[in-house]
């Protein structure tokens, strides 16, 4: 019959999504996420693409996005972006033991030598307490054994098997410490959070502003300090040692328990083993993407009708590495499981915590995502992977070196990536008006969050 819809054309028909037009003048709704890459010392030329994208815009990184998540030195950059520093006044006041008042004075020293005033640290200072402190975090540690055989990468792999080089990360948490004090996610600007990975459980756990807020006993993990948070998220196995939580020692349960409550004591009793999330998750861009739509769905508002734009920065990769990958990543079937011996030998050696391969996986897995979102919704979504390439790689096993001379080089990769069309394209997104959600920093969850 005619006009009729035969059953082969009904799920093409009925069921494909139409693109969403815009109506003229009005902006699209979107929620923008930065998502930061671990990396080391890479750290500081993801720090020199964030000036570039303060730069190309007029605005702060806090200002530009509603969602930040980093891991290892991605945690730390996210946290310098998005939460604001003490307010000395107040911190004066409440300064009452010696300890508290010679803290107070190496923050004030630190920001004199930084020469910032303001109250959220700029991605340009951010780069520059880099080159100010790496030699602090990265001290000269281990054993003799360990100092002669740093420089061969692969008796260096196995040695850091046995022992942390860094052991307690002592220098890294004075470091955050000065900048920030005692405080924690209550000064965010915006949402952000820290990626770690949970040892014992296996679980990768996302330490967010938003769950901070949830006081419920069971949740003392998310309420850590700045300096715990950042300690936490770069214990790289065989670098720092993990950051163990213990369940607080005194508890405020009445003598008449009910069940709930024999429930309850069971989460306290938890100890956390915190350690890097580049172990399970080194690019965060799919946690991040979690945690934003969770945001949108607390604020009251439907995922479906928002254009996600996601900013991924990585920490470096070898030309045509990606391209290898890719190769490989194709012939993966089955149960999923691709290996060769090289690929085994050389993850082994050059990429021992496969670090690289899990932010290629995640960047995949990313993009697929989108894909499938914008399918969905019928909105164009935004994805940009922003990732620099070396020209040593040997620059990518150089995780820790505080030499100024390679910390310079790694400057220079972000002076020349913030040239390129790539970047050139994704900062123009961010130069257009967009109907952001309001208040997301401000939500007190009702539920735990993708953790």
């Amino acid at each position: 019959m005619q006009g009729q819809i035969s059953q082969q054309q009904q799920p093409q028909e009925l069921f494909q999504p139409k693109r969403r037009l815009q109506k003229p003048g009005v902006p699209q709704k979107a929620i923008r996420i930065l998502a930061l890459d671990g990396g080391g010392i890479r750290g500081i030329t993801v720090a020199r693409i964030l000036q570039g994208i303060e730069e190309e815009t007029g605005k702060k990184i806090h200002e530009l996005f509603d969602v930040i998540v980093g891991t290892s030195t991605g945690g730390l950059l996210a946290v310098m972006m998005a939460v604001e520093l003490p307010d000395i006044l107040n911190e004066t006041k409440k300064a009452s033991s010696k300890e508290e008042k010679e803290q107070l004075d190496r923050h004030k020293e630190l920001m004199k030598e930084l020469q910032f005033e303001g109250r959220v640290l700029s991605a340009k200072k951010a780069k520059e307490l880099y080159f100010m402190k790496a030699a602090d975090i990265f001290y000269e540690g281990g054993s003799r054994w360990n100092r002669w055989t740093e420089g061969i990468r692969q008796i260096s792999a196995i040695n850091h098997l046995f022992s942390s080089k860094y052991k307690g990360g002592e220098g890294l948490i004075q470091v955050v410490w000065d900048i920030y004090l005692n405080n924690d996610f209550s000064n965010a600007k915006t949402c952000v959070g820290v990626i770690v990975n949970e040892r014992n459980d296996a679980k990768t756990i996302l330490l967010n502003s938003t769950n901070a807020k949830n006081e419920e006993p069971y949740n003392y993990h998310n309420r850590l300090t700045l300096a715990e948070k950042v300690r936490a998220t770069s214990a790289a196995p065989s670098y720092f040692d993990p950051i163990i939580v213990n369940p607080p020692s005194e508890k405020n349960n009445s003598n008449q328990k009910s069940e709930e409550t024999f429930v309850l004591d069971d989460f306290e009793k938890k100890t956390y083993v915190l350690e890097d999330g580049g172990v399970t998750c080194n690019n965060p861009s799919v946690r991040a993407f979690l945690y934003a739509r969770d945001l949108l769905y607390l604020n009251g508002h439907n995922p479906i009708e928002y254009q996600f734009q996601v900013y991924s920065i990585g920490t470096g990769a070898a030309e045509g590495e990606d391209l290898e990958f890719k190769k490989e990543n194709e012939k993966i079937t089955g149960n999923g499981v691709y290996h060769t011996t090289k690929r085994v030998i050389n993850a082994a050696l050059f990429d021992p915590f496969q670090i690289r391969k899990n932010s290629r996986e995640n960047d995949i897995k990313m993009r697929k995502m989108l894909q499938n979102f914008e399918k969905l919704s019928g909105i164009e979504q935004h994805y940009f992977r922003l990732q620099f390439f070396v020209d040593d790689k040997a620059d990518l096993h150089k995780l820790d070196s505080s030499d100024e001379t390679f910390m310079r080089k790694l400057e220079t990769y972000g002076d020349k990536f913030v040239e390129s069309k790539s970047f050139k394209e994704a900062a123009e997104v961010l130069k257009v008006e967009v109907d952001r959600p309001i208040g997301l920093v401000n939500l007190k969850p009702i539920f735990d969050l993708s953790e």
